[in-house]
C-alpha cells in the first residue's frame, strides 16, 4: 500500500504543478487580449474546473502530510479575486427609505425556451411583477401580434428604445431598452458583427440623466459546442480535427468580442452622464471583454450579490456572462439572478440608488 501512495504521489506531482500552472494561465486572460494571445481566453473558460481541481489536490497533500500542499494553496489564494466574482456573501442592507431604481437585464432568447415554447407573455408579466424601472433585453424578438408598443404595456414600462439587427420573415431582432423613465435619445454602436449588437439610451431620471447601455456581443455558442465536446471526449474514436474546429471557432469569438469590448468601451468613457452598462457579455469575469468594459465601474454581483452567482443554465451552471455594471455615482442595495425557465440565461435584477 505505501509503494502504490509513493507512485500516485510520483504522478500527481507533475499534474499538481501543470494544473497549478494552467489555473494561473487564465488569471492573465484579463490583461492579454485574445487578439494577441488567445489561449488564456480558452482556459478561463474552464477556470471553475480547475480550481475544484487544485482544491481537491490540497485536501490529498494535506492527508499525505506534503510540503506539496503550498503548491494548490499559492494557485487557490491567487485566485482569490476570480472566486469573489463567482461567490458573495453581502448582508442585504435595509434601504425602505431611499428611492431605488430596479435595472433587469435579461438575454430572452428571442422569447423562446428550451422547450420552444413562445415566452413574451411570461417574461412581460415577471417584469411587470417584480416592479422593475428599466429592462434591458438582448435577442429580442419583435412580432406583428407583440409588438414593443404591447410590450411595454404589458410590463408597466411606457417608454422604450430598440435597436434592430434586422428582419427575417415576418420577426424583427435587435436589443431593447425599456423603461418607467423618459427616453430623451438613444443610438446604435456600431460593433463588427451580423449577429450582436450593442446601443445606448439616455433616460430622464427626475432632474438626473443616465447613460444605459446594452450589450450582446459575440456569441460563443455554449449550447452548440458543449454537445459535440462532449460526444469527443465520451468517443473512443477520438478526432483531433472536430477539437481544433472548436477551439479555433472559440479563438474567433474570443477575437470578436475582444474588439467589440473595446468600442463600448470608448462610448461609456464619452459619456457625459453617469452610466449603467447592462448586457450579455459572453465572457466570465476574468476575461478581456469584462475586465475592458468593466474599468472602475462597479459589478453589481460584486457589490450586492449572495452566494454562487451564474446566470448561464448550460455548461453545468458555471458561467457568469450576464452583468449590470454602474458608475460610483451609484449605490448598490440587492441583486438577484433567479432561475426561471423562459430562456438559456437566468435573469438579473439589481436595485440602485443615485
Amino acid at each position: 500500500m505505501r509503494v502504490l501512495c509513493f507512485f500516485l504521489s510520483l504522478i500527481l506531482i507533475p499534474v499538481t504543478l501543470f494544473l497549478a500552472l494552467l489555473s494561473l494561465l487564465g488569471l492573465s486572460a484579463a490583461y492579454i487580449s485574445p487578439a494577441v494571445f488567445a489561449f488564456p481566453a480558452f482556459i478561463n473558460l474552464f477556470l471553475p474546473i480547475l480550481l475544484i481541481i487544485n482544491f481537491v489536490l490540497l485536501i490529498y497533500w494535506i492527508v499525505r502530510k506534503s510540503r506539496w500542499a503550498f503548491v494548490p494553496v499559492i494557485s487557490i489564494l491567487l485566485h482569490f479575486n476570480y472566486i469573489l466574482s463567482v461567490f458573495q456573501f453581502n448582508v442585504r442592507p435595509d434601504s425602505s427609505d431611499e428611492k431605488n431604481i430596479r435595472i433587469a437585464t435579461y438575454n430572452v432568447g428571442s422569447f423562446r425556451s428550451w422547450e420552444k415554447k413562445d415566452t413574451q407573455l411570461e417574461i412581460a408579466q415577471y417584469i411587470h411583477d417584480q416592479h422593475t424601472d428599466i429592462a434591458c433585453f438582448q435577442e429580442y424578438k419583435s412580432i406583428p401580434g407583440l409588438p414593443e408598443e404591447k410590450l411595454s404595456e404589458l410590463m408597466g414600462l411606457p417608454y422604450h428604445a430598440i435597436s434592430y439587427l434586422g428582419q427575417y420573415g415576418y420577426a424583427s431582432y435587435g436589443a431593447a431598452i425599456f423603461s418607467r423613465y423618459p427616453v430623451i435619445a438613444y443610438q446604435k454602436i456600431d460593433i463588427p458583427s451580423e449577429t450582436n449588437d450593442a446601443m445606448w439610451a439616455d433616460l430622464k431620471i427626475g432632474n438626473d440623466t443616465v447613460r444605459v447601455f446594452n450589450c450582446h456581443l459575440q456569441t460563443t455558442n455554449f449550447s452548440r459546442n458543449q454537445k459535440p465536446l462532449r460526444q469527443q471526449l465520451q468517443d473512443r474514436d477520438f478526432n483531433p480535427k472536430i477539437i481544433f474546429s472548436i477551439y479555433s471557432g472559440l479563438k474567433q469569438s474570443f477575437r470578436q468580442r475582444a474588439a467589440q469590448a473595446e468600442i463600448v468601451r470608448q462610448q461609456i468613457d464619452q459619456s457625459p452622464y453617469p452610466v449603467i452598462v447592462c448586457g450579455d457579455f459572453n465572457d466570465p469575469p476574468l476575461s478581456y471583454t469584462y475586465h475592458t468594459i468593466k474599468g472602475k465601474l462597479i459589478d453589481s454581483f460584486r457589490e450586492s450579490g449572495q452566494g454562487y452567482g451564474y446566470t448561464f443554465r448550460g455548461i453545468r451552471k458555471i458561467l457568469r456572462i450576464d452583468f449590470i455594471l454602474y458608475s460610483p455615482s451609484f449605490k448598490g442595495s440587492q441583486y438577484q439572478s433567479p432561475l426561471k425557465f423562459w430562456s438559456d440565461h437566468k435573469p438579473v435584477f439589481t436595485d440602485l440608488s443615485l
